[in-house]
């Protein structure tokens, strides 16, 4: 079913909606020993400001050349080949739905695609992500902060190492629609130093915490990420009382989202989400975000899913 959801995320298009390895846990981007072969694998861009939920749901091609390379060579792309594993877009995805497999990583990718392949709402409850943690003194921060590192090391001026080290993921998750343009040498050193599995291990917007932690003076757009524990009372607030699966179908609309913590937190009880922001590099991180925790922030259902009448 891995490599039928990976390519079904390029394949399936949605309606356009209004604004609003041998262990996973250790997984790496880089790990080129031990990677499963197609026959083990079991059968089966808009404006950076613009709203999350809208354009941004999935650009539709014909083929996901990750999963076409998968199934002509039975594994997946290596350093060796002479078209590199990160020139593919939305290589990470495969490693992201990899992850899935771990018995304390929520299968949210996988209740997408069951979702998508049902053609409505599936009768079973979101699998719930619980947020939060230790910020700044944890292991997903300190790793965010080495990439930004490895980033600044390189010298990309143009940009900030936060906007590139975004950009880079984006295009990972096939999120963005044209590659990040960077030395040959980044791309790898990145795909062999990036590992997502610790952040899907412990959620928390980990992104929001070093922007916020860096802006330090300079916050022309009144980033203040609201800590965790009060989103998740607010969203417990707002939602109290009600079924879930009358949630499920309520829109959640944030017109300030910042890196979408509000946003993820209703994740756990409904899956329309939008949101918009006015600083770019926020928008990115909250896509990253998406990709990391809440699917349907990025890859939006059709809006037929949610007709009451064909689904009450």
């Amino acid at each position: 079913m891995r490599s039928d959801l990976q390519a079904s995320l390029f394949e399936w298009g949605v309606d356009p909606v209004p604004p609003g390895t041998q262990d996973p846990v250790g997984m790496s981007s880089g790990l080129q020993q031990g990677e499963p072969t197609a026959s083990e694998l079991p059968k089966s861009e808009s404006p950076a400001q613009g709203p999350i939920g809208e354009s941004v749901a999935c650009d539709v091609i014909e083929d996901c050349e990750w999963v076409s390379f998968l199934r002509n060579h039975g594994r997946v792309p290596l350093l060796g080949d002479p078209k590199k594993p990160w020139e593919y877009r939305g290589w990470l995805m495969y490693y992201r739905l990899l992850l899935e497999e771990h018995c304390d990583i929520p299968k949210r990718w996988d209740y997408w695609y069951r979702t998508m392949a049902a053609g409505h709402l599936l009768d079973e409850p979101i699998p719930q992500v619980l947020f939060g943690g230790i910020g700044e003194r944890s292991e997903g921060y300190k790793l965010i902060d080495q990439w930004i590192r490895l980033v600044d090391s390189f010298g990309e001026g143009r940009s900030s190492p936060m906007d590139v080290l975004l950009d880079w993921l984006l295009w990972g998750f096939g999120l963005a629609a044209v590659p990040p343009q960077i030395p040959p040498r980044l791309n790898e050193e990145l795909y062999r130093a990036v590992n997502i599995g610790p952040l899907l291990l412990k959620p928390y917007d980990y992104f929001g915490e070093w922007i916020a932690l860096q802006k330090g003076k300079w916050n022309p757009h009144a980033f203040y990420p609201t800590p965790h524990e009060v989103v998740e009372l607010m969203t417990a607030i707002n939602f109290s009382g009600m079924q879930e699966r009358v949630t499920r179908s309520e829109k959640v609309s944030d017109p300030c989202m910042g890196t979408g913590r509000m946003l993820l937190h209703a994740s756990n009880h409904s899956l329309r989400l939008y949101g918009m922001d006015i600083d770019g590099q926020v928008v990115r991180a909250a896509k990253v975000n998406g990709a990391l925790y809440a699917p349907w922030l990025v890859k939006p259902f059709p809006e037929s899913f949610f007709d009451i009448h064909n689904h009450s």
